[in-house]
């Protein structure tokens, strides 16, 4: 019997200990984790319950040979609108708003661009990834894009780049490149930031 109690003070302390151990490891409060899809894609899980592809870290304006990219590819007779339609100071950051018109003849099931705040002084400051999706045409839909750490005021200009993984027509998230994608996207002019599109490295 005493050999017993011994045992299991013995089991329970090594189990005390294994938590101690662990405990380092954990996580204090939910943070965004990183993970990947069957296919090898790179996503970011947000602890709201949101998620966007990763996006290589850089901090280069898309070179020329990139921009020209974009040339190389037929656009639409008629592309689907983007354009900003809002700009909001918020704590710690700056929010904008983007409506997106399809003019396309067909649906848009899905495309994902990214977002590039630039400072005045020329560095990439923050990327962002948002997705539109399910758009038919002649209609429209709006979603917001957030900086955090920066005012709008130090953003000199927004570049629209990388919509890889688009849906639209013949357009596949296996087929089309990131040129293909963003060609099918104009840019419209607004008086609340300077907006241009520049193809990305694949």
């Amino acid at each position: 019997m005493t050999y017993g109690n011994s045992f299991s003070r013995q089991r329970s302390w090594a189990a005390l200990c294994l938590v101690v151990a662990l405990v380092p490891t954990l996580p204090a409060a939910a943070t965004d984790l990183e993970a990947a899809t069957a296919t090898g894609e790179r996503v970011i899980l947000h602890d709201d319950f949101t998620w966007e592809y990763a996006a290589p870290e850089s901090n280069e304006m898309p070179s020329a040979t990139d921009a020209a990219a974009i040339e190389t590819i037929t656009a639409p007779e008629t592309p689907a609108l983007l354009e900003v339609t809002a700009r909001k100071s918020v704590p710690h950051g700056c929010r904008f708003g983007f409506t997106l018109t399809n003019h396309l003849p067909d649906r848009i099931k899905s495309i994902v661009p990214q977002f590039l705040a630039y400072t005045k002084t020329g560095v990439m400051y923050q990327r962002k990834f948002q997705a539109f999706a399910d758009i038919r045409p002649t209609m429209q839909q709006y979603t917001e894009v957030q900086y955090d750490g920066i005012t709008c005021d130090d953003i000199e200009h927004l570049a629209v780049t990388g919509a890889g993984r688009c849906e639209i027509g013949d357009l596949t998230k296996f087929s089309g490149s990131s040129a293909q994608c963003l060609a099918q996207l104009e840019i419209v002019a607004n008086p609340l930031i300077r907006v241009v599109k520049a193809a990305a490295p694949e």
